[in-house]
């Protein structure tokens, strides 16, 4: 009898000694707070001369990566909102005109306009939702210009037309054709650059185009590639039933792109001068179009 009353009170006690330790572990993990999220968005000059931004960014207390389908808030991408609030957390991220997705670095704000515009960069998680309600960080940048910037539906089906729209101030857009007897006048003066799937611009980059032969083809020849040009704002059209990387100039103020295959596409454009050279610094504006299957 006095056996079993032993082996009960041993029992008992180590019981309560392993419901005293898991409560420990308990407190101790509740004690232990998760990382807090921040995103820091290094100093920004207070000034740029063009029109594109180089944002540098980071977070704590998540990992930084390209969205990949998951709903987990352990890892995220950067979402900077130009000139207006961030969505609610849990809203889908908008596929629209001054919204940008990124994970990598620099994060470039393409086409500001001339004047003082604010930035503000949230996070989404891999489902292009926003997540984490207290990480969001702000900058202000006022823009002297020069500026372009163009628009267009961010999706079209497969045979439509995509009509883009370019504006632009601070320069004179001058017709690529009548500009070959003209006297080099520097940044004064200039035209579109129409970028179709090609490598991000640089600014005093020089556009020129290659033969299928790899020779370099002359303003002459490269006129086989352009279309004809018409007064500021009008309208051009422009087939694209060709590969990546190819580069029209226009000073029209509307160009049509047809024959676009299925996919998503890139499209630039770059101001430059009559020499065929991207203005320094950077006068550009990004276009990301998804042609969906007829």
């Amino acid at each position: 009898m006095k056996l079993r009353i032993l082996m009960a009170v041993s029992l008992l006690a180590l019981v309560g000694t392993a419901c005293s330790q898991e409560q420990k572990t308990t407190a101790t993990e509740e004690a232990t707070p998760a990382p807090e999220v921040e995103v820091i968005v290094e100093d920004i000059p207070s000034e740029i001369t063009g029109n594109v931004l180089a944002l540098h960014v980071r977070a704590t207390g998540v990992e930084i990566a390209a969205p990949a389908g998951n709903s987990s808030a352990q890892s995220a991408h950067f979402v900077v909102f130009v000139d207006r609030e961030p969505v609610g957390v849990g809203e889908p991220i908008p596929n629209e005109k001054g919204v940008i997705e990124s994970a990598e670095q620099p994060i470039k704000v393409w086409g500001l306009t001339e004047g003082k515009h604010t930035l503000k960069v949230a996070l989404a998680d891999g489902s292009r939702r926003r997540i984490h309600e207290k990480a969001v960080a702000s900058k202000t940048v006022t823009v002297t210009g020069p500026w372009v910037q163009a628009s267009a539906p961010s999706e079209v089906k497969a045979g439509e037309e995509l009509m883009i729209t370019i504006k632009s101030s601070g320069f004179t857009v001058v017709d690529p054709e009548a500009s070959h007897d003209m006297p080099a006048m520097g940044e004064k003066v200039g035209h579109y650059h129409i970028l179709y799937d090609g490598a991000e611009p640089k600014g005093g980059q020089s556009f020129t185009q290659k033969h299928s032969n790899g020779k370099q083809a002359d303003h002459q020849d490269m006129a086989r590639f352009d279309v004809a040009a018409g007064e500021p704002m009008a309208q051009e059209s422009m087939e694209m039933g060709m590969t990546a990387g190819r580069i029209f100039h226009t000073s029209a103020g509307m160009v049509t792109l047809t024959n676009i295959p299925p996919g998503e596409h890139t499209i630039y454009v770059v101001v430059g001068t009559l020499e065929h050279r991207a203005f320094d610094p950077l006068v550009a504006d990004k276009l990301t179009v998804r042609v969906k299957p007829a």
